[in-house]
């Protein structure tokens, strides 16, 4: 009985977590949602929004190949569902299947209920083909798509943010230069982006550097998660010239109040990693830990609430 009552327990705490959470939208860029590695045209973007009985439900169902945990809605509907509100997206890194995506989404998503962090009306995911295998040739080709990501989506993050009462961004891996490209390019502005492990070069947003003008676009604060202890920016020499692991190169950081780099070795690391409970949502490494470690959450809560983290671990 005493085994039986903790489960119940366990799934009233968490039906009562989200039965008032944010809703979650998703905008997919793939030619159809199951080919990681081929974009649609500008004109094919497909809107969804992610079923309420999927986000409380921890069995496999976010990992499958169906769709049978979103409802497919159209662009003009998801954009006056979002006017007025506070939104935060979510973009998500390179080699990630159909499943694999919502898996980082939605743990993001589980992540800012459990840390209390409520400034939103409204998530939104952007799910792109990032390519599914990992090596130096996908690597380019995820490259070459998170650009073009951005521009089948730079016009709809632009209306989606003259329309919302603020907006705020957090990206993955690769998925900091599909918001870097659209922060650039197109009259978009966030309020706070929250990059993690980003992968683009630490000398970018220096004067001159190819990002320099994204930072314009981001009006209070950009925060960057780095570890030198990720094996993805270990397993390469070149890999190591990016944001993700050493953060921002030279002194814009200290110069910029708007930059804040908070180095996240102490728990992004192999041995950390080790000790982590597995389970279907648990991340394939390290670098995916990113999106469900309690220390990154931690640090986004403070940052929104405008206090200082308690972690020293996580300080810049």
């Amino acid at each position: 009985m005493g085994h039986l009552t903790r489960i119940f327990l366990l799934v009233l705490a968490m039906v009562s977590a989200y039965a008032n959470a944010q809703d979650f939208y998703f905008i997919d860029v793939r030619r159809d949602y199951f080919h990681a590695r081929e974009l649609c045209t500008a004109d094919d973007l497909t809107f969804g929004q992610y079923r309420p009985s999927s986000l409380v439900d921890s069995s496999m169902a976010l990992l499958q190949s169906d769709l049978s945990i979103v409802e497919l809605i159209n662009r003009k509907d998801l954009l006056d569902h979002l006017a007025g509100k506070r939104v935060l997206i979510l973009i998500h890194g390179m080699a990630k299947d159909w499943g694999q995506a919502n898996k980082d989404l939605c743990n993001i998503y589980w992540n800012l209920g459990k840390h209390n962090i409520q400034q939103y009306d409204a998530v939104v995911g952007v799910t792109w083909p990032g390519d599914d295998y990992l090596g130096i040739s996908p690597y380019v080709t995820a490259n070459r798509n998170a650009l073009k990501t951005a521009r089948r989506i730079g016009p709809v993050l632009e209306e989606l943010s003259s329309r919302c009462q603020s907006v705020d961004l957090i990206t993955h891996s690769m998925g900091s230069k599909v918001a870097s490209k659209c922060l650039k390019s197109y009259d978009f502005h966030c309020r706070n982006a929250f990059f993690l492990a980003p992968s683009i070069f630490r000398g970018s947003l220096r004067p001159g550097g190819r990002w320099r003008r994204s930072l314009k676009s981001i009006d209070e604060q950009l925060l960057v998660f780095h570890s030198t202890g990720d094996w993805a920016f270990n397993w390469t020499r070149l890999q190591h010239m990016g944001m993700g692991y050493r953060g921002i190169a030279g002194r814009i950081a200290r110069k910029n109040s708007k930059i804040s780099q908070i180095d996240c070795s102490a728990y992004i690391n192999q041995e950390v990693y080790k000790r982590i409970p597995r389970n279907a949502f648990t991340s394939r490494s390290n670098h995916s830990y990113y999106t469900e470690c309690h220390e990154v959450f931690h640090y986004i809560s403070c940052a929104l609430k405008g206090t200082n983290s308690n972690a020293s671990s996580a300080e810049p």
